[in-house]
């Protein structure tokens, strides 16, 4: 298993999550690894946030739901047309985030840190980005 958090019980419950599928609001059931698919991820931040933080719960982490906007979260380094919420799954300083593929992100899932300031850093694996040019992606609204 590859270190994502440097938290292994941490890794580990998101490794075995990234092996299930989820109830997605575009298919019944969706393979959590398909939300690399930037058009799968958009629209499903909260959704899959309330998955994962009640998957984490029941594998003993204490995890909540952030809703907040895209460039506090740190996703202010692309232009967000019409983007005005997005939901991450944090588990104490970290944020996980399943669906960062609507942003150009290319990690799965991203993992964010809080820094002292409350600003948010991506972790140093997470930088990579897709190419520009995501389209309507990064046109919709979605909470």
């Amino acid at each position: 298993m590859d270190p994502r958090t440097g938290n292994p019980q941490l890794d580990t419950v998101i490794e075995r999550f990234l092996d299930r599928e989820v109830c997605c609001t575009k298919t019944d059931r969706l393979p959590v690894r398909a939300l690399e698919d930037p058009a799968l991820a958009t629209g499903e931040c909260a959704n899959l946030a309330w998955q994962f933080s009640a998957f984490a719960h029941a594998h003993g982490l204490k995890a909540k739901v952030l809703d907040s906007s895209p460039d506090r979260l740190g996703y202010d380094d692309r232009p967000l047309r019409g983007v005005f919420a997005h939901a991450v799954a944090v588990v104490g300083r970290l944020a996980v985030d399943f669906t960062a593929a609507q942003y150009g992100y290319v990690e799965l899932p991203l993992i964010s840190e809080r820094r002292p300031d409350g600003s948010w850093q991506h972790a140093s694996t997470a930088s990579a980005k897709r190419p520009s040019g995501l389209g309507s992606c990064l046109a919709s609204a979605h909470v």
